[in-house]
């Protein structure tokens, strides 16, 4: 149930305190009438008052000292200050010392006493609902305050981890994509063991580089780090490179060079068959293949390989070797596609750019921005291989010190033609004579009517812009 306004009425002439008291119990407030200021202070702590009328002139205490006492006890209840016009001044000079909500002058009239009731409760409710939202959202702000200060904690601990992380693998650019920071975690819990590792991935995602800043930050770093494509090298080219001949015992094959350190095997789904069968003996035993026996010494290195294929399904259907799937998949990681870490494209295009720099003796300072908006729109079919070779091309021929979209190779900013679906409309066609008056009139508006500068932009002799403007009547 809704409470009943209070008021307080202090008024030392007994028929205006009973006219007050009246008026205000029929405007549905609750009046406390008294004509003494010292009876009023000892009753209202036990009376909640919501607005308090005072006249000037009382007997044992002035108006103006009551409603600073009443202030004091209830700072945000309005006041109103009742005086005669004879006192007018005093009360003027009252309104700046208590700040009262009104100032009325005798005889008070009805209509106006309650307009300032209403407007003063109103501005009080008002003020309340204001103090109780503003207590909301100072303790929401404050809340908020405490998160933003752990976010921004969080946030710096984070790019405090992100640059230890670049520090620690300076090979690979990125990790601000939240993809790349998945491969990063992956990367510190795969540099403390000395397990072969399956890295999988799209053409160009740069697979070989994380099998590098494997080796780098393994536990075989300080050792040899070699590598071989499946891809690239005939089968027997690959078996003596790989396992060596038991025929020429001086040359060593990649697993004998790379003792105690790491043998990286790309496309490993080019591997012929009875190669992935030498190789899962080897990875059981860690011996090679000599003649029809295998070798008296056991070598120590570590074997990561490499695949843009789904190696799985390669396997289900029998055309991998499943008993080697199934020993080189029990560890493995995936590297995104370059179209999954838009936000990491900056980041590779400036270190790109540094690379050509120092290449070229180039001063390229960065991307112009809506250069690396289309780029970040692009879905990168080669992935970083060919973000490198396009950045590469930019800058070769570029002679700014930004790149920007004019500096595109031919094949990514040709501009697509209208389909069948996109016909011309012809309606809408300019004919060409609009079109030429147009830019000449706006390029000699340009030049302040200067026809011999307008000539000179346009790349006409000034004879033959004088021609072309007479024929077209520009004056």
């Amino acid at each position: 149930m809704e409470k009943i306004p209070a008021v307080l009425i202090v008024e030392s002439n007994p028929d205006d305190l009973t006219r007050l008291t009246q008026l205000i119990k029929s405007w549905n407030y609750r009046p406390l009438g008294f004509r003494h200021p010292s009876e009023a202070l000892q009753l209202i702590g036990d009376f909640p008052i919501s607005l308090a009328i005072a006249g000037l002139e009382l007997p044992d205490l002035d108006g103006l000292t009551f409603l600073q006492k009443i202030q004091q006890i209830y700072p945000d209840t309005p006041t109103i200050l009742i005086a005669r016009k004879a006192d007018i001044i005093s009360a003027l000079r009252a309104v700046n010392t208590v700040k009262p909500e009104a100032y009325l002058q005798k005889p008070v009239k009805d209509d106006e006493l309650k307009f300032v009731i209403r407007s003063a409760l109103e501005n009080k409710m008002l003020l309340s609902q204001f103090k109780e939202k503003s207590a909301v959202l100072d303790k929401r702000n404050i809340a908020l305050q405490g998160q933003n200060k752990e976010l921004a904690l969080q946030n710096i601990e984070l790019i405090r981890f992100i640059l230890k992380r670049r520090e620690r693998y300076p090979g690979l650019v990125g990790g601000q994509d939240p993809v790349m920071q998945t491969v990063f975690d992956q990367l510190e819990v795969l540099s403390k063991i000395d397990g072969t590792v399956l890295v999988g991935g799209e053409m160009g995602t740069g697979k070989k580089t994380i099998c590098k800043e494997l080796h780098l930050n393994g536990l075989r770093q300080k050792n040899s780090f070699v590598s071989i494509d499946c891809a690239h090298l005939p089968e027997q080219t690959l078996r003596d490179d790989i396992f060596g001949t038991f025929e020429d015992k001086k040359k060593k094959c990649l697993l004998e060079s790379a003792h105690r350190g790491t043998v990286v095997i790309e496309h490993i789904d080019r591997l012929p068959r009875n190669l992935q069968e030498t190789l899962l003996s080897f990875l059981k035993t860690g011996r090679l293949p000599r003649g029809n026996v295998l070798s008296d010494v056991k070598q120590d290195v570590r074997i990561l390989t490499t695949t843009a294929k789904n190696l799985r399904e390669l396997s289900d259907s029998n055309q991998f070797l499943p008993e080697l799937y199934a020993e080189l998949s029990l560890i493995s990681i995936t590297i995104p596609p370059l179209r999954d870490r838009g936000r990491d494209i900056p980041l590779l295009v400036q270190h790109f750019i540094q690379i050509n720099n120092e290449a070229y003796e180039k001063q390229i300072a960065g991307a112009d921005p809506s250069l690396l908006r289309y780029l970040q729109k692009q879905t990168w079919s080669g992935n970083v291989g060919e973000l490198e070779r396009m950045i590469h091309q930019m800058c070769l021929f570029s002679e700014s010190t930004k790149l920007t979209s004019y500096d595109l190779p031919p094949t990514y900013r040709q501009e697509r033609s209208p389909t069948s679906s996109e016909k011309i409309d012809l309606a809408k066609m300019v004919p060409l004579k609009d079109m030429e008056r147009y830019y000449i009139q706006e390029t000699l508006a340009a030049c302040g009517g200067n026809r011999s500068q307008a000539a000179q932009i346009l790349g006409l002799k000034r004879t033959t812009l004088l021609f072309r403007m007479g024929k077209l009547g520009i004056k």
